[in-house]
């Protein structure tokens, strides 16, 4: 499984959209999309921040 298919998929478990995961991890909603679609490859700082959120 991609990187992009786990956060998706973890975001969906929990009945999140974009916008409300870029709430919880402080990340961009546009920078998010491109990590599940696979189109951009995250640094350590986003993984930590999305760890978090999730």
């Amino acid at each position: 499984m991609r990187l992009g298919d786990t956060i998706k998929f973890h975001r969906k478990k929990k009945g999140w959209t974009l916008t409300e995961l870029s709430a919880q991890c402080q990340l961009s909603v546009a920078q998010l999309s491109k990590l599940e679609n696979g189109k951009s490859n995250p640094s350590i700082d986003s993984l930590r921040k999305l760890a978090g959120g999730l």
